[in-house]
């Protein structure tokens, strides 16, 4: 195999950094998080079945989402409690927003590890 040219070198090189770039700009753009839209989903207990939540003790789907409703609230609090406010207001926002995330994904964890064990028939 004969070696390539300076110029296909140069060209080579060129097409690797923009099919990087193109990369990373297309994995943010394709796998970011609407973190708002992700609690909006955990709240109204919109991914699980009628028949699981009345496994888990839940009347019916409204009975979930009024808990979840209460735990935002209650980690809202707790959220701006642990956060020093600043003078912007956005930034203090975000950061609330960013914990309460957090708070129900940490919760969403043990709910999704029983739901998938309901799925396959080990409850």
């Amino acid at each position: 195999m004969k070696p390539f040219s300076k110029s296909t070198e140069n060209f080579l090189l060129v097409f690797a950094f923009l099919m990087f770039f193109l990369g990373l700009y297309l994995g943010r753009d394709i796998w970011r998080i609407d973190q708002n839209e992700r609690v909006a989903d955990i709240v109204s207990c919109g991914g699980y079945e009628e028949k699981f939540l009345q496994e888990m003790g839940f009347k019916d789907r409204n009975d979930c989402a009024k808990l979840n409703l209460a735990l935002h609230r209650q980690y809202i609090d707790d959220c701006v409690e642990k956060i020093k406010t600043s003078n912007d207001e956005s930034y203090d926002r975000a950061l609330v927003d960013s914990c309460v995330y957090h708070l129900f994904e940490i919760q969403a964890i043990s709910l999704s590890s029983e739901y998938t064990a309901y799925k396959k028939g080990r409850r």
